[in-house]
């Protein structure tokens, strides 16, 4: 997919297990709205969940964010977040809790 301007320099970044439904989930909905993403499969081992997890300051499984620039990354959430935030950047009413900042970077991706 081509994308032009700012948003080409923009992607969804999805920390995934292989055989987790929310990541599936996740990436059914990133795939079906078509958006910009990159995945990094994380090995199945406390050890690298837990140096993912520290990392981010993540507990669960998907960990997604918005990559905004080189060095700039908004947190997103899980799949259920990424959902309310797609919901909401379509003008879906479901905003509360959801960064205003994050909903307008956001929406550059569509």
């Amino acid at each position: 997919m081509i994308h032009s301007g700012l948003a080409a320099k923009m992607e969804l970044v999805l920390f995934i297990l292989k055989n987790c439904p929310y990541c599936k989930k996740a990436m059914q909905t990133v795939r079906s709205q078509r958006l910009r993403h990159r995945e990094i499969i994380v090995p199945n081992t406390e050890e690298a969940k837990g140096k993912v997890k520290r990392q981010n300051r993540m507990m669960t499984f998907p960990q997604i964010f918005l990559q905004v620039s080189a060095d700039r990354r908004l947190k997103i959430g899980g799949s259920d977040d990424l959902e309310a935030l797609l919901m909401a950047a379509k003008g879906g009413k479901e905003t509360v809790g959801i960064s205003p900042t994050l909903l307008s970077q956001f929406r550059k991706l569509l």
